[in-house]
């Protein structure tokens, strides 16, 4: 992508992903439409750029940014919750650590041992 007038095809394509979305699911309002709209196109466009330097073929970047102009502002509030715990140095995916179970708590197991379910 060189230049912005580049971005209309993708562009396109996330806007089209968001009109398939709304068929499927209905539209709100014309508000909603609108902002869902833009978001898609917003989506689409970051999407390409990520992908811009990557080795996928063309075919794989349209269908990415086709899928992020199909979730719209969802794909973007994921993307900004990553980011953040990225930022924060949180691993992202990490589950919480699960408490310590309190001792005599665990399920006997036959025989009347008890049986630990910790990983």
């Amino acid at each position: 992508m060189n230049t912005l007038t580049d971005l209309w095809y993708p562009a396109l394509v996330a806007l089209v992903g968001f009109i398939v979305r709304s068929a499927r699911f209905g539209v709100k309002s014309v508000k909603s439409s609108i902002s869902g709209a833009l978001c898609s196109v917003f989506s689409g466009i970051v999407t390409i750029w990520i992908l811009d330097g990557s080795d996928l073929s063309e075919g794989i970047k349209l269908a990415s940014v086709a899928l992020t102009g199909y979730s719209g502002g969802i794909a973007l509030d994921s993307a900004l919750f990553r980011f953040t715990k990225f930022i924060r140095g949180d691993a992202a995916g990490t589950p919480p650590e699960t408490p310590e179970e309190p001792p005599g708590e665990a399920d006997p197991a036959p025989g009347g041992k008890t049986r630990d379910h910790r990983p």
